[in-house]
């Protein structure tokens, strides 16, 4: 079965959500249109709308819900008939401001712990843990806090995530890099912002797996996802200077 992802989404309040699964499903049509079509939430401390959606409340009206797991749903377009699974998970920022995604888990963790405490709790509530690229984040003492943890064997399963905000020609993270030589996958993911239009970001930047059995619930591609192939295929790319430019500026803009 092939299954292609955006590992890295979030369900922001200034998001039409029609749109952003519309998008979803384009999108990674566009990337790989024989392959199953999943996206990995990863939501903040402040939103929690797959609990909203897996109570049924507020589904977007071009689309039929159904429960899959306790971890995972399935929206099927009334227009094209084609699904998605949207999977659980969360985004905790560090005590020292570094992103880490718990995929595969409802279960809140507070922001402000440290961060080999975050990766600890994440593993403790069945989540798995992915450290998220983020602009400027990844230098200095912090940086080799990542590589720390990519060195350290007791943090598997343990992997890293790509984004679109790391525009074309920016050099490779030395982090990525050692993560590839120890076999470690480094996934990808769009990252939309938490404003209007972003939504339209989601589904242009994944990676896709082959695997021998159906990858299609939650709870499956977590076990999977625990003990992944070192091979991945990433699909998508990442925005050009301009692009990341425009999207990140405004972002800036907006926080104002």
């Amino acid at each position: 079965m092939s299954i292609v992802i955006d590992c890295h989404v979030h369900l922001y309040p200034a998001y039409d959500e029609g749109a952003l699964f519309d998008a979803a499903l384009d999108n990674l049509n566009a990337l790989t249109p024989t392959a199953h079509k999943a996206i990995l939430l990863v939501e903040r401390s402040d939103c929690d709308r797959f609990a909203t959606l897996q109570a049924g409340s507020s589904v977007p009206s071009g689309f039929e819900l159904s429960t899959v797991d306790a971890i995972s749903l399935k929206l099927t377009s009334k227009t094209s008939g084609d699904s998605l699974l949207v999977i659980a998970g969360r985004q905790i920022a560090t005590r020292e401001r570094l992103e880490v995604l718990s995929w595969c888990s409802q279960s809140q963790i507070p922001d402000g712990l440290a961060f080999n405490e975050t990766i600890a709790a994440v593993r403790q509530v069945g989540g798995v843990p992915a450290l998220a690229w983020a602009p400027g984040k990844w230098f200095g003492a912090r940086g080799a806090l990542i590589q720390a943890a990519i060195a350290d064997q007791t943090c598997r399963p343990l992997m890293l995530c790509d984004t679109t905000l790391r525009p074309v020609g920016w050099p490779t993270p030395p982090q990525f890099l050692e993560a590839t030589r120890l076999g470690i996958p480094v996934m990808a993911g769009t990252d939309p912002l938490p404003m209007a239009g972003e939504e339209q970001q989601v589904g242009r930047f994944g990676v896709l797996f082959e695997s021998t059995e159906a990858l299609d619930t939650g709870e499956k591609l977590r076990e999977f996802l625990a003990n992944p192939p070192s091979q991945q295929v990433l699909r998508g790319v990442r925005n050009g200077p301009l692009t990341w430019l425009y999207r990140y500026g405004s972002f800036m803009l907006c926080r104002r």
